[in-house]
């Protein structure tokens, strides 16, 4: 195994999944938020 971390944080990356400097996995640029989604199909 060559270093499965780096291996799953550049899929994750070339996946559009943003992290923070110290390697974390910005969940907060990620939660689904449904009142925003639903609430701009309405308009």
């Amino acid at each position: 195994m060559l270093n499965d971390r780096n291996v799953m944080e550049e899929r994750l990356r070339s996946e559009g999944v943003a992290f923070t400097e110290d390697g974390r996995v910005r969940l907060d640029a990620h939660r689904w938020r449904p009142q925003e989604e639903l609430g701009a199909r309405d308009s």
